[in-house]
């Protein structure tokens, strides 16, 4: 497990938001029955606002962490549950597949970096665009992407994902995905 410290070094907060309370991941978990990743919770309440850079596929990625909850007072992009609500609004056909792939973050680009719980109560971490991609194993292991001391020694992520996990993994989306 990371901690504080290290997560201050990889999360850049933002100064003006702040600290989410515990009853928002409570109000999260509770809508979704689902519990989420404790590192995800201390990094809420570390600070509000938060970004990460992950590199994946021998690119870097900025994310922007989505907000626990709406904050009447403070608007630093949009918050869980709304996030998810956009992902089910395009997802057309297939919607009932994610119901359980909570979205937790989104890059410049649009892309959602989602927790996906509909094998496992941890879930996997995933990258839904165009595609949809596995990312790692938990949101721990996302994170090792984006700690600074093994940028310059990345050519494929530790522990690696094989295409057979990633095909298999594939394999539980509905056909018309």
């Amino acid at each position: 497990m990371t901690s504080d410290e290290q997560l201050r070094q990889i999360i850049q907060f933002s100064k003006s938001a702040p600290i989410e309370p515990l009853e928002a991941a409570s109000h999260v978990e509770k809508h979704f029955a689902i519990t989420l990743p404790a590192t995800l919770k201390r990094i809420h309440r570390l600070g509000g606002g938060s970004s990460v850079k992950v590199y994946f596929d021998e690119e870097w990625s900025g994310c922007d962490l989505h907000a626990l909850v709406t904050n009447p007072f403070e608007h630093y992009g949009t918050d869980i549950l709304t996030a998810h609500e956009r992902l089910l609004a395009q997802l057309d056909q297939c919607r009932a597949a994610f119901r359980r792939v909570i979205p937790f973050a989104q890059d410049g680009a649009g892309a959602q970096f989602c927790l996906d719980y509909r094998t496992q109560e941890d879930p996997l971490v995933a990258k839904c665009d165009w595609d949809y991609q596995l990312l790692a194993r938990s949101f721990d292991e996302f994170l090792t992407h984006a700690l600074p001391e093994k940028r310059p020694l990345w050519t494929l992520p530790p522990n690696a994902i094989s295409e057979h996990e990633h095909q298999q993994f594939l394999s539980l989306l509905p056909e018309y995905w």
